[in-house]
């Protein structure tokens, strides 16, 4: 089994974090609206480029935008926390599963806060933001990477965009409730399961 996880909301506790850095983001650009903590959790795809078009950034300024943000990320990537239970929730998930994480956050930052976790070696793969496409993209790479089938695949997250890229990529999905959006937001997309705590992950293998 192949699981392609989301890492801001479902690995890590980072909803605060992040939200700072959209702000500063955006306060150091000079357009559009501060964003709250409303846009986080109703966005439809939760990337930095929808965040900015949603924030009314006009669109010659996204990249501009999303480069803010990365900076700001990573001067504050060690303030985020995993979610109590994660890390051996990883190890046990990939005892029997290939793991990738697939986010719109930086390989770099991700990786960091897998090596410092001591997960470096349980997470096989990392796509992030360099990786070219969307996360529809991501997950076919991480496919052919592990030579893994759509039905034999999760896309697990917390955003509705997460659940609709799974799709679109013909695998299963999973929607967690503890990260960005709640769960009456991510029951519009319809997912193949809900899972309300981590430890509920290993029943992914269960038949459905």
């Amino acid at each position: 089994m192949l699981l392609c996880l989301d890492y801001d909301g479902v690995i890590v506790d980072s909803f605060d974090h992040l939200l700072r850095a959209a702000v500063q983001a955006q306060a150091a650009l000079g357009h559009g609206r501060v964003p709250t903590a409303e846009d986080f959790r109703t966005i439809a795809n939760l990337t930095f480029v929808d965040l900015a078009a949603c924030i009314e950034i006009p669109r010659e300024h996204w990249r501009a935008y999303a480069q803010a943000f990365d900076r700001h990320l990573l001067a504050t990537a060690d303030h985020t926390a995993m979610f109590p239970e994660m890390g051996p929730i990883l190890r046990a998930l990939a005892a029997g599963s290939a793991l990738c994480v697939v986010t719109a956050n930086m390989r770099e930052v991700v990786t960091a806060k897998l090596a410092a976790s001591g997960l470096e070696g349980v997470v096989s793969l990392v796509l992030g933001s360099e990786q070219p496409g969307s996360k529809t993209d991501k997950i076919r790479a991480a496919m052919a990477h592990f030579a893994a089938s759509p039905q034999e695949t999760w896309m697990v997250g917390d955003s509705r965009g997460d659940i609709r890229h799974g799709r679109a990529a013909g695998v299963r999905t999973a929607a967690v409730t503890w990260g960005y959006q709640p769960a009456a937001v991510l029951a519009l997309e319809h997912p193949h399961r809900t899972i309300s705590s981590p430890a509920q992950l290993l029943t992914l293998s269960d038949p459905s």
